[in-house]
């Protein structure tokens, strides 16, 4: 069976008319500047307060057994304050939007492995914030129950699946729309909201302090004996303090809208840190001089009980609306800055591209605020300690810690960067931070740790993933494809190769699963097979493309033709625009054009047309194996002798379309290229299919090179071009088929590019392929009759 190479004379010149298109707008660089030292405060304290130390008394009183988890409350304030100053110094260096992410890119961008440290901070971001935001959310549900007893069975009766969990995460759309405003607006409305928050703070601390008893501060016996369950006790209370402290930094997020931001940020870090450590401290105290201990690590609505107490129901049910105030106004602020984090690593191209959208009026991030909103919703339904303690311990790692390292090298090496406010006593707070988060992550639950630790992992597998996509949407199609057969043949060894293969391979077990439901749909009859009114012979094969099929189609076709036989091929058409032919329908046009050829996705109506309108006799279903719904009389499965087996694994993880198992149906396996395989490979081969289906006939094939033709018409002989320097490319499921040929036909390649598998070549890719040529030293540019149906040149210059 002849094949025919295309010659393109790399010494004629072209000209051709050049397409306008219309230049593309981007959206301006920064947002919009408008929060000063009041508003940013405000969100930090908005951000700090908001539902923490109403949802987690109970938690940390829980968690030490007394009223001596307090300690916990004062050792987490010196925490996040040294921590402050790290923030502070960095926030006011480094001013942009994204905070940390800004920060850990800058710091350790310069380094090889610098791309990890703050892709894994956007990756355990989207866990931990949003894991945060939620812990709001449920915990403003929680104080709603209280002002509704009733409200889980009228959520029951109104069919509302997930109760209080589904209503959290409506909450959680509606402030997400409320979001979606300039940021100038927001500002605002946060210094309005964190005003409801500190009148909700001082009226608890008002009354707790007028009502104050000292008789209920009471401690058990061995409260504050220094053991190891005092210390594991400690490091949870510490783990929830910390959380209610969380937001202090809220300001470094939005860098790019803070107005003069090297003195704004350090002051409203600060601020906020002093106000809520302060006002943390007294109103648990008036808490718990009002309600007794005990009672109130039973309640999951303690600042409602607290004001039933002295007030009465009535007036604690109207004092809870300015709680749910309160906790709406954290969720609010929190929200405002984490949205801008994906922002920031999307324009610098660190994340994907879709998040640097802006809105075109008001100029907020509405990609990245929308899908923030959306995951916090969905992890409303979880349990509110998980969310608690999971939202700390999975930043610890990489971004309090990394920070704080990142800091320490800044001053180091980067004396180009202007460090306007300076740590105080350095280096002692950051030391004492790091050893605080140190102790934090120690005494977590296992639970906690392994999920953290299973963050950080799968972080590094996103992150080989996403370096696999950047690389391959910038590599030439010749890279990309060497590095595809690299990883799926195991020939591509380390840690970021074995990460891309364990993800690949997952999603070939999603891929198997699909196929072989459907293939369960064909044997018990759910899917239909419609039988033809004429014979039909399927050509396929059992990996994706590359196999030779288009070729031995019309010699098929030829055959029966030559024997008075009406044939009609039908195909699907794959990369065909509407109306117009696809590569293998033009090069089938030339080698078979008295054969009708059609092509439709729906081939089980082609087969009426070839019937009804073209009076055929015979049907040929190209690439018809995996299209089971269309009967055949005989099933032919072509095996490329070069990678039979598509490197042994489905797809994505090798190039398998169906196990290899599928051959049972075929009654005619014919291996192709056998010239290029040696005896002992061919044999294999041979084994192989026998112990899959013994019964099933096998034939070999070959695709010698006949000529050289050019899109005139104009043929050559082979042993023109035998010894001489050639430049090749071509766009084919298997390039290293065309390489072989043309090495055995004695060409000597001088270079050779690939392009994808049915690439349609569009105008700027034939001047690049002109500029290619031109730069080469050789006799002739040669492609597969393939691509030339597509290009339609006789020179590339």
């Amino acid at each position: 069976m002849a094949a025919h190479f295309s010659l393109l004379s790399p010494h004629h010149s072209l000209s051709a008319t050049h397409s306008h298109l219309p230049p593309s707008a981007d959206p301006p660089d920064e947002l919009r500047r408008g929060l000063g030292l009041l508003q940013a405060t405000a969100l930090n304290v908005a951000n700090m307060v908001g539902a923490g130390p109403f949802i987690t008394i109970h938690l940390l009183i829980t968690a030490m057994h007394g009223p001596q988890a307090l300690i916990a409350w004062i050792i987490a304030a010196v925490l996040v304050f040294c921590d402050g100053m790290v923030w502070s110094e960095l926030g006011a260096a480094l001013p942009a939007s994204g905070g940390s992410y800004h920060f850990l890119s800058v710091i350790y961008g310069g380094y090889r492995w610098g791309k990890l440290i703050p892709f894994l901070f956007i990756w355990q971001f989207l866990v931990s914030g949003t894991l945060e935001v939620a812990s709001g959310y449920i915990g403003a549900v929680n104080y709603l129950t209280y002002a509704f007893p009733g409200l889980d069975v009228s959520l029951a009766v109104w069919h509302i699946p997930g109760g209080q969990s589904t209503l959290a995460a409506a909450g959680v759309l509606v402030v997400t729309f409320v979001l979606c405003r300039p940021i100038r607006w927001l500002g605002w409305l946060s210094v309005v909201l964190c005003a409801g928050t500190l009148i909700t703070l001082m009226t608890i601390i008002v009354v707790g302090l007028w009502n104050f008893d000292s008789r209920l501060l009471t401690f058990p016996e061995d409260a504050f004996r220094l053991s190891p369950k005092f210390f594991s006790g400690l490091g949870i209370a510490m783990s929830i303090a910390v959380y209610d402290y969380l937001g202090y930094y809220n300001v470094c997020h939005l860098g790019d809208e803070v107005v003069a931001p090297a003195k704004t940020i350090p002051r409203a870090v600060m601020i906020s840190i002093a106000i809520v450590a302060a006002a943390y401290l007294t109103m648990n105290i008036s808490i718990l001089g009002v309600i007794p201990w005990e009672q109130a690590m039973k309640s999951n609505y303690v600042a409602s009980v607290f004001m039933e107490t002295v007030f009465g129901r009535n007036l604690a049910v109207a004092f809870t609306a300015l709680i749910l105030w309160t906790i709406v106004a954290g969720c609010f602020a929190i929200t405002l800055g984490y949205s801008r984090i994906p922002y920031a690593a999307a324009r610098r191209g660190d994340f994907f591209r879709v998040f640097a959208t802006v809105h075109g009026e008001h100029r907020y991030p509405i990609v990245s605020l929308w899908a923030l909103g959306l995951l916090t919703a969905s992890f409303c339904y979880l349990s509110l300690d998980n969310l608690i303690l999971g939202a700390v311990a999975v930043r610890i790692v990489v971004q309090f810690m990394g920070q704080i390292v990142g800091l320490h090298l800044l001053r180091k090496t980067r004396a180009d960067v202007p460090l306007p406010f300076r740590m105080w006593l350095y280096p002692i707070p950051s030391l004492i931070a790091l050893v605080g988060w140190s102790f934090v992550l120690a005494t977590a639950e296992p639970a906690i740790l392994l999920i953290s630790l299973g963050v950080l992992v799968s972080g590094c597998v996103a992150f080989a993933v996403w370096r696999a996509i950047d690389w391959l949407k910038h590599a030439h199609e010749s890279d990309r494809r060497a590095a595809f057969d690299g990883l799926v043949s195991g020939r591509t060894s380390g840690l970021g190769a074995v990460c891309l293969r364990l993800v690949l391979r997952v999603a070939s077990c999603l891929y198997w699963a699909g196929i072989g439901l459907r293939d369960l749909g064909f044997c018990v009859g759910l899917i239909r097979v419609t039988h033809a009114t004429l014979p039909v012979i399927s050509l396929g094969n059992l990996t994706t493309g590359g196999t030779g099929k288009t070729p031995f189609a019309a010699w098929v076709a030829r055959w029966f033709r030559d024997q008075g036989v009406r044939v009609c091929i039908l195909s699907r058409g794959y990369g065909a625009d509407r109306g117009s032919l696809n590569d293998e329908a033009l090069v089938l046009e030339q080698l078979c054009p008295d054969v009708p050829h059609l092509q439709h996705p729906d081939r089980v109506a082609s087969a009426r047309v070839a019937h009804d309108e073209l009076d055929s006799q015979l049907l040929i279903l190209d690439d018809g194996f995996q299209h089971r719904r269309l009967a055949r009389d005989l099933d032919v499965v072509l095996i490329d002798a070069l990678n039979p087996w598509g490197f042994g694994h489905l797809l994505p993880r090798g190039l398998l379309r169906e196990p290899l198992s599928a051959l049972r149906r075929a009654d005619l396996v014919v291996i192709t290229r056998v010239d290029q395989v040696s005896a002992e490979q061919l044999a294999a081969i041979r084994q192989a299919i026998a112990a899959v289906c013994p019964a099933c006939d096998i034939a070999e094939v070959a695709f010698p090179a006949e000529r050289l033709i050019n899109a005139s018409g104009q043929t050559a002989a082979i042993d023109s071009l035998r010894s001489q320097p050639v430049a090749a490319f071509c766009g084919i499921g298997n390039p290293e088929a065309f390489r072989k040929s043309l090495t055995q036909c004695g060409m000597q390649i001088a270079a050779f590019r690939t392009f994808p598998d049915h690439h349609d070549y569009s105008r700027a890719d034939v001047e690049d392929l002109q500029t290619w040529a031109a730069a080469q030293n050789v006799a002739a540019i040669v492609t597969t009759q393939k691509d030339l149906v597509k290009i339609s040149l006789d020179a590339l210059t």
